[in-house]
């Protein structure tokens, strides 16, 4: 249903009728003297006028929406400056709706980040995260006509507080991410990915806003305008910033922020804002972009993802079994006593065969499957990219661990009993995740095909009447085990056949069901594989290991036309040139250096985040070379390697964290080896610091923690620190590095000065900067050394200026 916003003076329709948002609300109190360091929420109760002249020059300018003065009231940051969210927020809603009122507007409450990593990446919890939104809601929503969640770089956080918004207040949710160019968020998380997360979960729309401009933001918006069944809202910064004598000032004027802004109002983009630099005049040149939003086009039919990676069943899709403990005691003995490790191995290891999800059971006699299933996903996901597929029959397991999966899952499965279909579509409405329908009822498994499409016509009847999309609705034929009779291996063909004709549904079965209590079962398996790809099967639940049914689904996808350019078949081939014919092996495309190739255990273990296993693996090799060599010659090549990933693109930012835990576990087992006096790990110190006024350091925090798996002694000042509180702990350590961060644009001034600080009082110390405002333009302008767009890049930086220092 198309959510409508009515005032006595008009009345809009989102996704119809093009809104236009305000600006930025920093950059207008910045420029009627907020004072540095102060936080822009205070203003709301020390000069509530002055918040009002902001909200009333966007809505003169032309915005439909005003956002409140709350961006940074999340109440671990209030806390930090003695405020307390109730007053502040209830002051700040006060304040839009009176003016609002006036003009006939809107009112958005503005609800920002926390500053915080969620676990397992930091320290907050999905429930701090969730009680600091409610908190929120609770002394806003009432004033409110929408809830903006904006400037999400974590699709874990705003997954909590999407949920916070959809469980606790009745208002439309409208959402937000800040991405890189490359189209994804800095922990890694893919624009089409976020967008199915979040209109999943209900937000009536999805977007992004902040970033580098609205140029830098064009490939981020094609693709969200490509993958979101909701309106899409854009709100970027007005490029970015940069120093015009003292005065900050931005890239993109108003008038190529209006062109840019214009080619994404005809690719159906249906709200238009702003952020950082964007003033009353900018939202008078957006507003002439009214009008009647195009349709836009996006893919039909079920998906699944994790943060990364996208499966929409275009091509055949394998999914992994071997999750599953029946049968196997080292599965179930890891579920019993949470040991994670028999999961993450297996699991890295399907999808090395080839699996593109995996299926999850945790149904283990005596474990709280709730609790096992939760566990096993938090676990996974530390380990694996791609989706997963929920495998239980248990409503209470099945949301616990849809609430902790960052993605959106697949639920494994629900027949036509009531029981087991009204707790899968509860789910499926609230969640926004595929199902997998079984054609069965209470008197069990229909023996014909008939009788079997008969129950899935019936559960596709009451799914589609309860709102949902059929295209969500995927169906298992029922392999039966061709032992009990041949014909039961008809049937399960024929109901294939059926569900593709009759329902136009797609379809996924659990193959290894068919060779159950006959002898050479993969080549039964194989066999009933391609009998039901012939017959249109879209998935199938397999054990990837078989590399016979791995060669079938590459070679169907190739000659079905789904894999049209062959290149899957192609790179398929190329990761096993062993197994092929010397004259076919000329035909191959060059594949890019396997890791796997002569990787010694302990950079196989750094690689993959296995923090136990490289503990291990470096006490065995201390057995028999010296500490030293094993730092220099295993431990710092493995992180190289994983840093080398991580700036081409193939791993993300979780991995390369993980890679740092590992290393770091390494190191305190080497460091028991090590003679007194080595020098191993005594790089630096360097200092590390959110500069004054500026409460967030994420960024900062992930910095540190990679620094210190590479061996530097870092010292961590925290959040909003005084320049004087830097310069004193950089002279009294004698630290020859110093890295400075800031989120915030009216924060880069902090930055400035304590820059200038540091000049005058310690000369000779190499300054780092980073943060989402900064550029090395703006970085060289206010006089730093370097300026370090990723973690990674700050070490690179850090050990070239050590080596230069050394030379002096």
């Amino acid at each position: 249903m198309a959510v409508e916003f009515t005032s006595p003076s008009r009345r809009l329709t989102l996704g119809r009728d093009r809104i236009i948002f305000d600006g930025a609300m920093g950059t207008a109190l910045g420029s009627r003297g907020l004072r540095r360091g102060s936080l822009p929420e205070e203003l709301n109760l020390s000069s509530p006028e002055t918040v009002a002249a902001v909200h009333r020059s966007f809505l003169e300018a032309g915005s439909d929406f005003i956002t409140t003065n709350t961006f940074g009231a999340f109440p671990s940051r209030l806390a930090h400056a003695g405020l307390s969210v109730g007053p502040v927020v209830r002051s700040a809603c006060q304040i839009a709706r009176r003016e609002a009122e006036r003009f006939g507007g809107f009112v958005a409450l503005d609800i920002g980040p926390s500053g915080r990593l969620m676990e397992p990446l930091g320290d907050a919890t999905f429930d701090e995260i969730y009680q600091g939104v409610c908190e929120v809601l609770h002394a806003g929503a009432a004033y409110c006509d929408a809830v903006l969640l904006e400037t999400f770089t974590d699709l874990a956080e705003i997954r909590a507080a999407a949920l916070a918004v959809r469980e606790n207040c009745g208002l439309p949710l409208l959402a937000t991410m800040s991405f890189e160019p490359s189209g994804r968020t800095f922990s890694g998380a893919s624009a089409e990915a976020c967008s199915l997360v979040l209109s999943g979960l209900g937000a009536s729309a999805f977007g992004t806003n902040c970033s580098a401009g609205p140029r830098a933001l064009r490939e981020t918006v094609r693709q969200i305008c490509g993958a979101c069944p909701v309106p899409v809202i854009v709100q970027p910064n007005a490029g970015l910033p940069e120093f015009s004598g003292s005065s900050v000032v931005y890239s993109a004027g108003p008038d190529e922020f209006q062109s840019v802004m214009g080619e994404f109002a005809r690719w159906g983009v249906a709200v238009l804002g702003g952020c950082c630099g964007t003033t009353p005049d900018y939202i008078r040149r957006l507003s002439s972009l009214r009008g009647d939003v195009p349709p836009r086009s996006v893919p039909l039919g079920p998906a699944a993802c994790s943060a990364s990676q996208v499966v929409r069943f275009d091509m055949f899709v394998p999914v992994g079994e071997r999750i599953n403990p029946t049968g196997k005691p080292v599965l179930a003995d890891a579920y019993a006593s949470r040991l994670p490790s028999p999961l993450l191995e297996d699991a890295i290891k399907q999808t090395q065969e080839g699996a593109v999800m995996l299926d999850v059971n945790a149904g283990v006699p005596g474990v709280d499957e709730a609790a096992a299933l939760s566990w096993a996903v938090q676990t996974l996901q530390e380990g694996v990219t791609c989706p997963l597929q929920l495998d239980s029959a248990n409503p209470k397991a099945l949301e616990a661990a849809l609430r902790a999966c960052v993605g959106l899952p697949m639920i494994n499965s629900a027949s036509a009993r009531p029981e087991s279909l009204e707790p899968a579509i509860r789910l499926a409405k609230k969640y926004g995740v595929s199902i997998l329908g079984l054609p069965m009822d209470e008197t069990g498994v229909p023996e014909r095909a008939a009788d079997r499409l008969a129950v899935a016509a019936r559960i596709k009847e009451r799914w589609t009447a309860a709102g949902l999309a059929a295209e969500k609705l995927l169906f298992d034929p029922l392999v039966m085990a061709a032992a009990a009779g041949p014909e039961r291996v008809s049937e399960t063909l024929n109901t294939l056949s059926a569900l593709k004709e009759r329902l136009g549904a797609k379809t996924m079965a659990g193959i290894s069901n068919v060779s159950f209590g006959l002898p050479a079962r993969g080549a039964v398996n194989r066999t009933m594989l391609a009998a039901c790809l012939d017959r249109g099967l879209d998935a199938a639940i397999l054990n990837p290991g078989d590399l016979g049914m791995m060669d079938t689904v590459a070679v169907w996808n190739l000659l079905s036309g789904r894999d049209a350019d062959a290149s899957g078949y192609l790179a398929y081939c190329a990761a096993r040139p062993e197994e092929l014919e010397p004259e076919s092996r000329d035909a191959l495309p060059v594949p890019e250096a396997n890791q796997d190739d002569n990787e010694d255990e302990l950079g196989r273990a750094v690689r993959l985040g296995l923090v136990q296993e490289a503990r291990r693996a470096a006490a065995e090799l201390c057995k028999g070379v010296s500490a030293m060599t094993v730092v220099e010659e295993y431990l710092v090549p493995a992180l190289d390697r994983v840093g080398d990933d991580y700036e081409a693109g193939r791993i993300f930012l979780p991995g390369l964290l993980k890679a740092a835990s590992a290393a770091s576990a390494a190191f305190d087992e080497i460091r028991q080896a090590l003679p007194a006096g080595s020098g191993a790990r005594d790089k630096g110190p360097i200092v590390l610091a959110t500069v004054q006024g500026d409460v967030h350091d994420i960024g900062k925090n992930i910095a540190g923690t990679v620094l210190e798996s590479y061996g530097f002694r870092v010292i961590d000042l925290g959040k909003n620190v005084p320049a004087e509180t830097v310069v004193r702990t950089v002279v009294e350590n004698r630290a020859p590095l110093v890295g400075l961060s800031a989120l915030m644009t009216a924060t880069v001034a902090s930055m400035e000065d304590t820059v200038a600080a540091l000049r005058r009082a310690a000369p000779g110390v190499k300054i780092i900067v980073g943060g989402a405002v900064l550029s090395r333009v703006l970085a060289r302008s206010i006089g730093a050394d370097y300026y370090a767009a990723t973690a990674m890049e700050t070490v690179r930086l850090a050990e070239k200026a050590i080596k230069l220092k050394e030379r002096e």
